[in-house]
């Protein structure tokens, strides 16, 4: 059995969890293991915030976490048992001040700088889909409200990890109120899901053919090879009214680049509410990507990765290009004022 095992740079390993599980059995009992990195999502963000149970948050469990000294902080896991220590680069006295920390950022790119110096986790290594996306004029970290009278407009990507996402165009506004992301979920039950959420969260909007507009993509008008059924007949015993989106790739990512780059007077043309749709925040903030190396083999096939942010960004892009392909429903005349003059008998 070993004594002893040290993995550097553990959160770049492809095959870390498997590392993990075979060796663990020979240190068990009075070996150690020590893994060192920089962050990076996966395996190791899982052991040091010992959620390997799929718990969501990037908290310690335990919360008896300490802070020897500015730029460290320290805590044991109650489950894996690990003693973690996360370091800042405040550790250092030398590199505690402004100039440093300027000289440092303008030297590297952003998502290595966010990774090896503010040790966020999620600092994504490929190019962005939007690059246009800016959090502070994007997003909202107050809670958005839909505005009564006017339809959802629901976007629905399919597949073993479906998602849909919920706006309202608000004026020339496209808002994002609201995500549903399930993970192995078939589309019945996710026609299930997706109905249940929007009854309990938009009681205001419960008759689905009135009250919502619905751009799916159009694979799901295609028939399943498993059950000869569309996953749009799913939807449709809901109540709903399902409207194919776009299939050309320039179209969908155009469609939601407009939002992004127009305004109106003060007010951004797109916004997304992060306290409810934190999928589609995080893909706008670099998860939804283009693989790292694909603009030196192939820039004109380029496609985004197949990832977690893919399908709510599917979803997403459903809805742009299905509101610029439809046609209103509904068109109400509002009478115009207007003035008549007659001459009177006085002349």
């Amino acid at each position: 059995a070993f004594s002893g095992i040290m993995a550097d740079e553990a959160a770049f390993w492809p095959d870390a969890r498997e590392m993990y599980s075979s060796t663990f059995p020979t240190i068990e009992n009075k070996g150690q293991m020590t893994m060192i990195s920089s962050p990076a999502p996966g395996f190791f963000q899982e052991l040091v915030f010992d959620r390997l149970d799929d718990r969501k948050d990037d908290t310690p469990a335990d919360k008896s976490h300490k802070f020897p000294i500015e730029g460290i902080e320290l805590w044991k896991n109650a489950k894996n048992k690990f003693l973690v220590f996360q370091i800042l680069y405040t550790a250092n006295p030398s590199k505690r001040g402004t100039d440093y920390i300027g000289s440092i950022k303008s030297a590297m790119p952003i998502s290595q700088f966010n990774r090896e110096f503010m040790l966020i986790w999620e600092s994504f290594d490929g190019k962005p889909v939007y690059p246009d996306f800016n959090s502070d004029a994007h997003s909202s970290k107050i809670k958005l409200e839909p505005w009564t009278g006017l339809p959802r407009l629901i976007g629905v990507d399919f597949g073993l990890t479906p998602a849909a996402v919920i706006c309202q165009l608000q004026g020339h506004q496209l808002v994002v109120l609201d995500e549903v992301v399930e993970v192995n979920m078939g589309a019945e039950r996710f026609a299930s899901t997706l109905a249940i959420h929007l009854a309990n969260h938009f009681t205001l909007w419960s008759n689905f053919k009135k009250n919502i507009l619905m751009f799916v993509d159009p694979a799901g008008f295609q028939r399943a090879q498993t059950d000869e059924s569309k996953c749009i007949e799913y939807l449709s015993a809901k109540g709903f009214l399902p409207m194919p989106g776009a299939v050309r790739w320039e179209e969908r990512r155009t469609s939601v680049e407009r939002f992004l780059t127009s305004r109106t007077k003060d007010l951004q043309n797109f916004i997304v509410d992060a306290t409810r749709c934190s999928m589609v925040l995080r893909g706008f903030e670099g998860g939804y990507q283009y693989p790292e190396k694909a603009f030196d083999i192939e820039p004109t096939e380029i496609r985004p990765l197949k990832n977690e942010f893919s399908h709510p960004h599917d979803a997403l892009q459903m809805v742009t290009t299905g509101m610029s392909r439809s046609k209103p429903r509904h068109v109400v005349k509002i009478p115009k004022p207007e003035y008549s003059w007659s001459k009177t008998s006085n002349g």
